[in-house]
């Protein structure tokens, strides 16, 4: 019993010493302890926002100087590989290395496909029998001289078989498709 009677005189005391300080602080008004506390956290915070301000401002201009776009030479290679896998689907590459009737061979497709390419890439198309050095025929862009310090070569081979019941009469061919950026020519 004891205990709890001094316990209780022990809590009494210390609820009397939170009055009076809770009396004290209001009593201070603008410049007391609580309000100072306030202005310190507000100015942290501010400060902690400007910094990350400035880094998301570095932070964004740093990347968008990096360089997006590839290279003309990266260009210029994909779109000839491009350009040598659709000649090859639509048989333009195949197509002057087949006479058709009346001995004459067709080259509409190759030459409509090259003409079509944009006016600033350059193509000169070489068809070679894989036996042997000899070009069976060449194939290039009007107007395109090769003046150009930067070239792409791409190749791509492929079968024409000149008789069904025969497998040893197909012929295998490599073409050789060198492509560049055209020279800027002033007038």
């Amino acid at each position: 019993m004891r205990r709890s009677a001094q316990m209780r005189k022990k809590q009494g005391i210390e609820s009397e010493k939170g009055a009076k300080l809770k009396a004290k602080g209001k009593a201070k008004g603008i410049g007391g302890r609580a309000q100072r506390k306030g202005i310190i956290l507000t100015v942290d915070a501010l400060l902690a926002l400007l910094v990350l301000f400035i880094t998301v401002t570095m932070a964004y201009s740093m990347i968008n100087s990096l360089r997006t776009d590839p290279p003309p030479s990266a260009q210029l290679r994909h779109l000839s590989l491009d350009a040598l896998t659709i000649m090859e689907k639509q048989h333009y590459m195949q197509e002057p290395l087949t006479i058709v009737y009346g001995g004459t061979t067709n080259t509409s497709g190759l030459r409509d496909f090259v003409f079509n390419t944009p006016p600033s890439i350059c193509m000169d198309i070489e068809a070679y029998l894989n036996d042997t050095p000899r070009v069976n025929y060449t194939f290039a862009k009007e107007n395109c001289q090769r003046t150009a310090s930067e070239y792409q070569v791409g190749w791509r081979s492929f079968m024409i078989h000149r008789n069904l019941s025969n497998f040893s009469q197909d012929e295998y061919y490599t073409v050789k498709m060198t492509s560049w950026y055209r020279e800027k020519v002033e007038q």
